[in-house]
Order: C-alpha cells, then structure tokens, then sequence
C-alpha cells in the first residue's frame, strides 16, 4: 500500500470477502475448540453417503443373451462373480499431496517405497475392502478375487464366471502431472501399479459374459476399451467406507445419481494443452476464456463423457421450461422433472445459459441446478434462481462486471450435451 501498487480499498473488499464467509459459517459465534471427542460412527455414516452419491454411472448396457442392462446385479440369480485387480481384496484408494488424508487403521496395501521421504510417491488405501462387500451383497453366489497382474488368468477366471468386475485405478498427487489421462501401467506409475490396466480389462472383457469397471481415480481416464465391456462405474476416491458404496451401488441397494463435475476427453489430443513439457516452467492458458467443458463446446469436440453427464436406475423426463425477469432482476427458470421409471431415483438438472452472440463467449454456461429425489412415476417442479452476475461478462478496460442487454437462452436437461434439453428465451435489459 505504500507504493500505490495495492489501494486500500483493494485490501478492504479482500478482508470483506473473507469476514463474511467467516460469519456464514459462524467462526467468530462458536469459535474451534481443542480437545472433544471424535464420533467416528457418524464419520463414517457421512463417508457412506458422500462416496454413495458422488459416485457416477457412466456406462450400462445389455450384454449378450441377456433382456435387461447388466446393472443392478441380481445377488438372486448370479452363482459366480470374480473381482479383478487394483487391490479389491484390501481396500480403495485415496488420492495424495496435501488432500491426502492419513489411514487411522493403517495402509491396507503396503510394499510402496518412495524414492524421496520429502515427497510422496506411495497411494493410501483404506481398509473398506470391495471385495468383503461384495461377498456380503451375494452370499450365496461364489466370489473369488484375481489380482490382475497376470492379465491371461484373470480372462480365463471371468469367462467362468457369471460377472466379471474389473477394478482400475490412477493415483494422483498434486507434486506431479499425469504423462496421460490413459489408465497407468508399471511403466508410468511403478511405485503403485505393477501391470498395464488397458490390457487387464481388454482381456477379460474378451472372455466375459458380463463385465463391469469401477473407476478409483482423481481426474478424466481415456477408456480404449469402452465398447467392449457393459458397466462402468466411477467411484473417483470414494474414502473410508467406499468398499461398501460400490457394492451398495453395484447391487442397486443406492440407486446412482452422481453426475461428472468434469469432461471425460475421447483422447488426450483433445485436451486444451494436450501435453505438459517436463522442463518448460511457463504455462500459458491459451484456452482463456474456453475452460473445462466450453473447450469442448466451442471447439466441437465430441466428450468421451460431456459435463454433467450420469447414469440412474431409473430415467427421468424433463418438461414446461419457463424462463423470465423476476422483480429483483434475476432470472427464475422453472420446468417439470418426471421419473419414469419403476423405482426411486434422485436426478441433478442442470441449467445453462447461452448469452446474446458477438460478446465472444463460450457457447454456454452453467449457471445453475437443483438435485431433485422422486419416487417412481413423481413429478416435481423446479425452480432455480439466476442472478444477474452469473450472466455477466467482465469488462476488461473499466474492470466491472457487466450484464449485456439482448436476448439469453436458457437450457435445462441432464447434463452439457443433453440432446433432449429444453431451451426458452428471455430478453434481459443491459446495465
């Protein structure tokens, strides 16, 4: 401040923004205390439910012989399932860097040595072993476990069984970048991974009559093998009691309801900086304003997976989309969420803007969405609120937000790349 290069008011809106998060949350009311005790029964009741709905259902399909998708299973009519791979037998990974939060039972796997004590290069896992919750989901079926690291005899063990359920994983830290979004292999992560996932899934997927991935990782993984297997589930590092969320799952005891927060690319060409130099400390952003899933929107780049995109047990209709200025100046959006399937479900809708053209913006933003919970055959009207700054563009030569007159688009459906959204107009006076 005593060099002009920062005003005063400058620091007073930065100290505002942070005293008033500080009174939202009451800090100052109930300030931390030391001491007390730790109620590790409704921790991990907390851990279930997080790791339950933030899991995502990428893929379901019918397999061969079969009239209905492979997933929920049916603990009644399988006699044999085998898991495969990525420590299902232990437990579920947990990612690292400064995120990573310590096992209080100890590391389920051990063997890791990192090359330096000053960064860690070794995966915690929990003890919420997969494996043990599958085993309590179908107890009267033969489950087995096959370690993955011969890819010839896990193929040979899931063309016996009825379900093969492939585990994959991709630990991450923020200490390093990914060489690739492809699953890594004991090339590219020796200390954790000790064969090429790729090839693991591609062959049981080859002998199996029905086969299911449960993702365990951190960001978007490329799937070479994605046509060739019937289920998908990304759990990301569902935490403490993620064994029993992905039975829970898998088994249909929950029915999914997790949407992407990211874009899965089809390839890592597709990525805004398909590279990252190893040497080159200077990153430019030369995507700008086209972060996340506008890269793909602008550049019409077909997603793997688009934002916001997830699979349910049951399917949801979506209709009467109503757009238009309140008194306040915000935009309500209301429309009609339907389930229409045969059994409760919970749905994420999503709201999108597209502003008038010649601003140079994205296609679309997200500026709003509401998790709705139905019953089967409900009906639930939802209403979301968008005010004026979520619509806004920053004026780069007077430093302000600025909200532009004309006309908006407003789009509501299931995820960034829903071909059945809906779109309503509404024209908005500028300031």
């Amino acid at each position: 401040m005593t060099s002009h290069s920062v005003s005063a008011d400058t620091c007073r809106r930065r100290l505002q923004r942070k005293l008033r998060t500080m009174i939202r949350y009451g800090v100052f009311d109930s300030p931390p205390t030391t001491g007390g005790s730790v109620d590790q029964t409704a921790g991990n009741a907390l851990a279930l439910q997080v790791a339950q709905q933030s899991s995502v259902l990428l893929k379901n399909a019918v397999a061969s012989g079969d009239s209905q998708p492979v997933l929920p299973l049916n603990a009644a009519g399988l006699s044999s399932i085998v898991v495969i791979g990525a420590h299902a037998d232990a437990g579920v990974l947990s990612g690292g860097g400064s995120g990573a939060v310590p096992a209080a039972a100890g590391n389920a796997v051990s063997g890791c040595v990192s090359p330096s004590p000053l960064l860690s290069t070794c995966a915690t896992w929990y003890k919420s072993a997969p494996l043990a919750a599958i085993q309590a989901k179908a107890p009267n079926a033969s489950v087995t476990f096959v370690d993955g690291t011969n890819a010839a005899t896990a193929a040979t063990a899931a063309a016996k069984a009825d379900v093969a359920i492939v585990f994959a994983t991709q630990w991450e830290s923020e200490g390093a970048d990914l060489p690739s979004l492809s699953l890594p292999s004991n090339t590219t992560d020796s200390y954790n991974q000790s064969y090429d996932q790729n090839a693991l899934i591609s062959a049981v997927a080859a002998q199996a009559k029905r086969v299911i991935v449960v993702l365990e990782n951190g960001s978007p993984v490329l799937m070479p093998w994605l046509s060739n297997v019937h289920g998908v589930l990304e759990a990301w590092y569902p935490g403490v009691q993620g064994g029993q969320a992905i039975a829970d799952l898998l088994f249909g005891a929950v029915n999914p309801s997790g949407k992407l927060p990211i874009t899965f690319p089809m390839q890592d060409a597709d990525l805004p900086q398909p590279t990252i130099s190893a040497t080159d400390t200077t990153v430019t952003y030369s995507e700008g304003l086209f972060m996340g899933y506008r890269w793909y929107d602008g550049k019409q780049i077909a997603p793997l997976f688009p934002f916001g995109y997830g699979l349910s047990y049951t399917s949801y209709s979506y209709s009467g989309l109503n757009a238009q200025v309140d008194a306040s100046g915000n935009v309500k959006v209301t429309f009609t969420v339907k389930n229409m399937g045969s059994r409760a479900g919970a749905e994420i809708a999503e709201v999108y803007a597209a502003l008038p053209s010649g601003l140079g913006e994205p296609p679309k933003r997200l500026v709003g969405w509401q998790k709705v919970a139905l019953q089967a055959g409900e009906s639930q009207q939802v209403s979301v609120s968008i005010a004026p700054k979520l619509l806004s563009t920053w004026d780069a030569t007077n430093h302000v937000w600025k909200l532009n007159g004309g006309v908006y688009q407003m789009i509501a459906g299931a995820s960034s790349r829903d071909p059945n959204a809906l779109t309503a107009s509404v024209t908005i006076a500028g300031h």
